[in-house]
């Protein structure tokens, strides 16, 4: 039995560690800022007009917030 690649391995292993790394600590950036945003209160939160229930979406989808 053959393993055929159907698409080029273009990636090299380093470009595949620093991917991974870029990817961590944006993750762990998102978290620090959801963090942030949770420990507000509702009524600091309502000043900057956000709610609660959107804040996972705001921070880890297309949402901006300052």
């Amino acid at each position: 039995m053959a393993f055929t690649l159907t698409e080029p391995h273009t990636e090299s292993f380093l470009e595949g560690a620093f991917a991974s790394l870029r990817d961590f600590f944006t993750t762990d950036s998102k978290l620090s800022q959801l963090d942030a945003l949770m420990s507000l209160s509702d009524a600091e939160l309502d000043k900057r007009g956000l709610k609660r229930k959107d804040l996972g979406q705001l921070v880890f989808g297309t949402g901006t917030w300052s």
